[in-house]
């Protein structure tokens, strides 16, 4: 989703938004949906993690 909504910001409203700001354009796309994504990534990994029974690395994952 990150990916994807990264994508259409930079070719559908990436001018509009520079209009605005460079820095918003730059915040919106690599910060806030590059956050998006590791954050995905990250969930992904703490139920793998789960799955496998590793429940201590869970909640590690989680408090840290």
């Amino acid at each position: 989703v990150g990916s994807f909504l990264m994508g259409w910001f930079g070719v559908v409203f990436k001018e509009d938004i520079s209009n605005v700001s460079e820095y918003l354009a730059v915040a919106l796309t690599t910060g806030y949906l590059g956050s998006l994504t590791t954050f995905s990534g990250w969930n992904q990994k703490m139920l793998e993690l789960g799955v496998t029974g590793n429940w201590l690395f869970v909640v590690l994952g989680f408090l840290i």
